[in-house]
Order: structure tokens, then C-alpha cells, then sequence
């Protein structure tokens, strides 16, 4: 008769059938018990199914029970099955050894069934409450990532019609309204991210790219973001720039931006009319050919306590309740930004003192990505009246794409509210680009995506349609699941219009193809 579900599995392996019975005897009410009688059949067995716990003999034939430890803790099949050694074996450094290569018990024979039984059910407890614990890491993930989809479809369509409205000409104080509407929903979209990524972090599940970047450029986003912030509020912004750094460097543009975005932000909240924000990058030395870059943001705002200097970086913590009720925020940010600086192989400092304002700073290595200058492409392209695929089911998300586009100059283009609509669409016209929202009803992007690519296979189609992502998951395993299914790109909700417009252009390019081979 089959084991009940719940009963956890258990595998014995001896060499000898009297120590199988005689454990198997003590356990079998408690356990779904396997049987191996050498150590290359437990291996099989392990890297078959799941296996909760091992009780592995040392003394056999051929691979003994040392090897076979070392076997499964060394592949990351079965590397976190616990193993409980039982052996004739009872020296200490025996013992000894079977820890270090990963056992979590080592039993010496002969056995007795009281101490075998209590051993293996606290460790059963032990997985049973890691499993539990999995689970719910992983149903909060799910959770958050389900919220982060449900806020983010919405704030779309919010701060997308507030960036329309804001740059309509519109009476002074209207225009001051739609820019108070934006301002507050990208506020509200920073609280979404912090609690996001503070949860990736948390979990281990979040990953750092390594790509070319322009620090110029980089830098000049920051000064436009928040010098009208400076200026609205009378305080001095300057930016100091090592010319001895390259300009192009390889590492994480978006979060590199996101952590000065914080400091930045901080710098002006706390830094009174008339002070003065700097934020300086200069070169440092670095192991190997990486260039050793320090960032620092310095103001002369309000300043911190030293003992509340080492609050700031712990998550939802300010520095006192007074400033939490003054100035707001989750608390967040900081954490969250020292925390990647960590994982870019830094560390943020801090100096401050109460009354003469704040310097936090963080240095960095990163590999200088500089390239000569390409020579521009006399035969790229682009095409001027492009045609359009867009598949969204959320009525407000078109309505904003289609205002957004044709301020783009963009008019060819049409909707499907579904995926299986959206397929059944494609091969009526030669679309230029698809964008492709991954939930809707009837069939989801990546299913859609799926039967296009298979379409274009049927045809034998030379040059696949452009398919980006349109979405609210903005998770990285989301991203990947988008380019498995075959898409180009991943365009995060909410986007603004420059993002859109940078999108267009990427995938719009068209290099022309040369009449003939050259000589």
C-alpha cells in the first residue's frame, strides 16, 4: 500500500540488510521509506526524486558512504538534502569529517531506536519548517508581483495623461495641476520600486547587468531631474566631473541611477532654501584594468546626529520621528541603495553633522567600455511611417498609447484587445513592430508571442517582427520569460513618452542592404 502524501521520504543506505531492517523497523511508521545497498545506487536514487533525509552507512564496497556525501553535496541537484551518517565508525575524526563534507548528524552504531527516531524527526522538523518557509517566500513574491502588476496598469494611464496634459498648452495654473498629478504619481511609483526591490534584495533575487553606458549622459539625466528641483527651492546644484574618467563605462546605468536618484533626492529634501547640493564623480584606483569610480553627494542641509548616522541604512528607519513626520518617506531608500553599492562590490559611507549638512559616498570599480567613434551608417534608415501592432486589453493604457503616439508623429498603427486577436491580426499586414502586453484575457503576450514566431517559422520569414513587452511585471524572471517566448525587448509600465519614443527608434532602424557584395 502506497505511503500517504504527507509522510516525508526517507532513504536508508547500507551495505548490509540486517542495518536496513533494523532502521527501517524503528522508522517506517513515520517515514516513505527507500532502500540503496552501495553508494552509486543512493546517488541514482537522490537525483531522481525528491528525497527529505538520508541515512547513509560509511563502510561499503567500492563508493563508500564519504563519497557518496561528497558526491551529492557537491551537485546542486541534491546538494540540500540532509544527511545523517550512521556507522560503526565512532572515532571523533571520523565524526569530524563527515561534517565537514555536509552531513547535519552522525549516529554510531549500535543503534538505539530512541535516540535514532528523536534525531531524524528534528531534523524532519528542521526541513519541514525550511520547506514552510520557501513557501512562503515564495507566495509573497507572488503576491508582491501580482500588486506590483495591479498598481502598476493603472498608474500608467495616470502619470501617462498627466505627462500629455503637462506639456499641452494649457492655462498656467491647469498645467500646474497636471504637473502636480505627475509629481505625485511618480512619487507614489518610487514607494512601489522601493518596496519591490526591498524584497528582491531580501529574497536574493535580484540581479545586477553589466552593460556599456554613458556616464556623461548619465549624469546630465541627473542634472535635469533635479536641477528644476534646486531651483524651484533656491538651492545651489553643481556637478564635478574627473576628466581623467572614461566616458563610456560598463556596469548597471538604471541602478547606478536609482541609488544617486535617492541621495540626490534626500540632498534637496533636507538642504534648506539657499544651501547648496554637489555631486561629484571622480577616479580612483582599482584592482586589475577596472577604473575605481567615487560617487559623492554632499549638501549643507540640516545634517544628522553620529548616533543616528548608523540608523539611516537599516530598512524603514529614519533618523528620528520628528523628521519621518516632517519630511516623509518610507524609509526605504537608503537601505535599499547601500544595499546595491554592496552588491556592485562598495560601500556607502557617510559623514554628517547635525546643523553642517551630509556627505554620503560610495566608490566603485568598473571596466572602461570606451570604443572609437563608429562611422555613421550612410545606409540606416528609418522608417518614416511605421505600421503599428498593439495588443492591450486595459481601455485607458490604449487610449494613452494611441495620444502618445500620435504625438510621436506616429499614425499608422491599430489595436487588438487580446492576444488571440492579436495573432489572428498578424499576417493581415506587414507590421513594423509589435507591442505585446503580457496579461490579457483569452490568451496572454507570451502565448500570442509564441504562435507569431511560429508563424514567421511557417513562412520562413527572413527578418522576424520587432515583439516588445508591454508590461507591469517588472520582475528579472518576468524579463526572462518574455525573451524565452521570443520577444525583442521589455518596455516596464508605467513608461513615459521618451520612453516610448526611445523604444521606437531602437527597433525602427532599418539598415539597408547593400545592392551588391563588396569587391
Amino acid at each position: 500500500m502506497p505511503a500517504p502524501p504527507n509522510k516525508p521520504r526517507l532513504l536508508i543506505v547500507d551495505d548490509l540488510p540486517a542495518n536496513i531492517e533494523a532502521l527501517a523497523g524503528i522508522l517506517v511508521d513515520e517515514c516513505d521509506i527507500s532502500v540503496a545497498t552501495n553508494g552509486p545506487e543512493a546517488v541514482e536514487i537522490a537525483r531522481a526524486g525528491h528525497l527529505d533525509l538520508i541515512l547513509l552507512d560509511i563502510m561499503m564496497p567500492g563508493m563508500n558512504g564519504l563519497e557518496v556525501c561528497k558526491t551529492l553535496k557537491g551537485d546542486p541537484a541534491t546538494q540540500a538534502i540532509p544527511i545523517i551518517f550512521v556507522t560503526s565508525l565512532g572515532d571523533n575524526e571520523d565524526e569530524a569529517m563527515g561534517l565537514e563534507l555536509g552531513a547535519v548528524d552522525y549516529i554510531v552504531k549500535p543503534i538505539c531506536p530512541a535516540i535514532v527516531k528523536a534525531r531524524v524527526r528534528n531534523h524532519l522538523e528542521l526541513v519541514l519548517a525550511r520547506e514552510a518557509a520557501n513557501e512562503a517566500n515564495r507566495a509573497k513574491s507572488a503576491f508582491l508581483a501580482m500588486m506590483s502588476h495591479e498598481i502598476r496598469t493603472p498608474l500608467n494611464g495616470i502619470l501617462g495623461f498627466a505627462e500629455i496634459l503637462a506639456n499641452a498648452p494649457l492655462p498656467e495654473k491647469f498645467q500646474h495641476f497636471a504637473q502636480t498629478i505627475l509629481n505625485a504619481g511618480q512619487g507614489l511609483l518610487t514607494v512601489i520600486n522601493d518596496i519591490l526591490d526591498f524584497s528582491k534584495i531580501e529574497a536574493g533575487h535580484l540581479e545586477l547587468e553589466e552593460i556599456p553606458f554613458d556616464l556623461d549622459s548619465l549624469l546630465g539625466d541627473i542634472d535635469t531631474l533635479y536641477g528644476q528641483g534646486c531651483t524651484a527651492k533656491e538651492v545651489t546644484l553643481r556637478l564635478q566631473r574627473d576628466p581623467g574618467l572614461p566616458r563610456t563605462l560598463a556596469g548597471d546605468p538604471n541602478r547606478l541611477r536609482q541609488i544617486l536618484s535617492n541621495l540626490m533626492s534626500n540632498a534637496i529634501k533636507f538642504t534648506n532654501r539657499g544651501g547648496e547640493i554637489v555631486l561629484a564623480v571622480t577616479r580612483r584606483e582599482a584592482a586589475g584594468e577596472k577604473v575605481g569610480v567615487r560617487f559623492c553627494v554632499s549638501d549643507t542641509g540640516i545634517g544628522i546626529t553620529p548616533e543616528d548616522c548608523g540608523k539611516l541604512f537599516r530598512p524603514f528607519v529614519q533618523a528620528t520621528p520628528a523628521t519621518a513626520r516632517k519630511y516623509g518617506g518610507t524609509g526605504l531608500g537608503l537601505a535599499i541603495s547601500a544595499q546595491l553599492v554592496r552588491l556592485m562590490g562598495g560601500e556607502m559611507r557617510l559623514e554628517s553633522q547635525p546643523g553642517q549638512g551630509s556627505r554620503f559616498g560610495f566608490t566603485i570599480a568598473m571596466r572602461d567600455a570606451t570604443r572609437p567613434e563608429p562611422l555613421a551608417d550612410a545606409g540606416a534608415t528609418l522608417t518614416v511611417t511605421p505600421l503599428l501592432l498593439i495588443c492591450e486589453d486595459d481601455p485607458v493604457n490604449r487610449l494613452f498609447i494611441a495620444e502618445a503616439l500620435e504625438s510621436l508623429a506616429v499614425t499608422g498603427f491599430e489595436f487588438a484587445t487580446t492576444g488571440r486577436e492579436g495573432v489572428e491580426k498578424f499576417p493581415a499586414r506587414p507590421w513594423d513592430l509589435i507591442l505585446m502586453d503580457c496579461h490579457m484575457p483569452e490568451m496572454d503576450g507570451l502565448t500570442a508571442t509564441r504562435h507569431i514566431r511560429a508563424l514567421e517559422t511557417g513562412h520562413g520569414t527572413a527578418h522576424p517582427t520587432p515583439i516588445i513587452a508591454l508590461t507591469a511585471d517588472v520582475l528579472s524572471e518576468n524579463r526572462a520569460a518574455c525573451l524565452e517566448a521570443g520577444m525583442s525587448d521589455f518596455l516596464a509600465k508605467p513608461f513615459t513618452m521618451d520612453d516610448l519614443q526611445k523604444c521606437l527608434h531602437n527597433w525602427l532602424i532599418r539598415p539597408s542592404e547593400p545592392d551588391q557584395a563588396p569587391p
